[in-house]
């Protein structure tokens, strides 16, 4: 059983993973605002937004055929 097949089918894959990915959009947009004050925050923007692809990508991956029909 691969994951996305086995966090599909857990009572919690879904929605812990959905979570990660809401918070790391975020975390991205929190920083992209408050970056014109800190330019430092570049590395934490970077982080936030390969959190939010990567979330993103496991939560298409467990759903792919419904997904790409929309």
């Amino acid at each position: 059983m691969n994951l996305g097949s086995y966090l599909a089918q857990s009572t919690w894959g879904y929605p812990i993973i959905g979570a990660i990915h809401v918070l790391a959009m975020a975390w991205f947009g929190g920083t992209v605002l408050v970056a014109s004050l800190e330019p430092d925050l570049r590395k934490l923007s970077r982080l936030g937004l390969a959190l939010a692809l990567f979330s993103g990508a496991v939560l298409f991956w467990m759903h792919p055929f419904q997904y790409y029909s929309s």
